[in-house]
């Protein structure tokens, strides 16, 4: 949906016309060093907002269509099949690059606006985040990644628990919530739970593609999805240092329904987390 086929331009010879700009991005905005954003967002998270701020009545639109395409219903089949209310989103990008780093968040909360536009849909859906950390990418090594990686899980911590959040868009767009960006994030690493590590970025990704498929796509995925959401109180609980408990993998649940699945086995319940 958003990714580095986007432009934006950096307003530095006239940014009294943007003031949605300087009130998102403040200094950070002088310090990006490119005219023109185009190819990704060199590593840098304020180059990442910058995309999704000037870009965000074109996502907006984007996410808006295809929730519509989504819950359309389909006269054709005179509404014999009722499908289940509400839709499940996963926003998947990388904790510790420019673009996924910076975009994500704001990403979320572009999502969440919509899903509350449409008529009960936000108190049926789900959001999740799916963010890849520095590990993921073997080949990859540069001085941004830890600390892209860093802020970024303090922001979605803080918004976690419950900052709130408001952004002024351009086409006078405004979000404001007090709703938490996702319900759950996913973390995905390039080592597995039996600590071996993953080939390169490829491989992590075929592998978290099979996971997903699992965890939205299968009876066993939804079940414990479900069951996961709703210990609400889990997920919301701060730990001694201060952090909170909204985080989760699917490393297992992709390894134990395919052990069952070899065994012949089928349990009421499986093991996804």
């Amino acid at each position: 949906m958003f990714g580095a086929g986007y432009r934006a331009i950096v307003p530095k010879h006239y940014p009294g016309r943007h003031p949605e700009l300087i009130e998102r991005m403040g200094d950070n905005l002088g310090r990006i060093y490119r005219h023109t954003l185009y190819g990704g967002a060199a590593r840098e998270r304020p180059q990442g907002l910058l995309y999704v701020v000037w870009n965000a009545p074109v996502i907006d639109r984007l996410i808006e269509n295809t929730l519509q395409q989504l819950t359309a219903r389909d006269d054709d089949l005179h509404q014999e099949l009722q499908p289940e209310p509400g839709v499940n989103i996963v926003l998947i990008g990388s904790a510790c690059g420019g673009q996924g780093s910076g975009s994500l968040l704001d990403l979320a909360y572009l999502v969440r606006d919509n899903l509350r536009r449409r008529a009960g849909l936000a108190d049926t859906s789900k959001v999740f985040g799916l963010h890849l950390l520095p590990g993921a990418f073997s080949n990859v090594r540069n001085s941004f990644m830890l600390p892209n990686t860093h802020a970024f899980f303090l922001e979605l911590d803080a918004l976690m628990q419950g900052d709130g959040f408001t952004a002024r868009y351009p086409g006078n767009l405004t979000v404001e919530s007090v709703e938490r960006p996702v319900d759950l994030s996913f973390v995905i690493d390039g080592v597995d739970e039996n600590g071996r590590s993953w080939r390169d970025i490829n491989e992590v990704c075929a592998r978290t593609g099979r996971g997903l498929s699992l965890l939205f796509a299968s009876e066993l995925g939804r079940s414990e999805a479900g069951i996961a959401i709703n210990y609400e109180n889990s997920l919301r609980e701060v730990s001694a240092n201060g952090y909170g408990a909204y985080l989760g993998t699917i490393g297992q649940s992709y390894r134990r329904a395919t052990e069952y699945a070899n065994s012949g086995h089928h349990p009421a319940r499986g093991g996804a987390r």
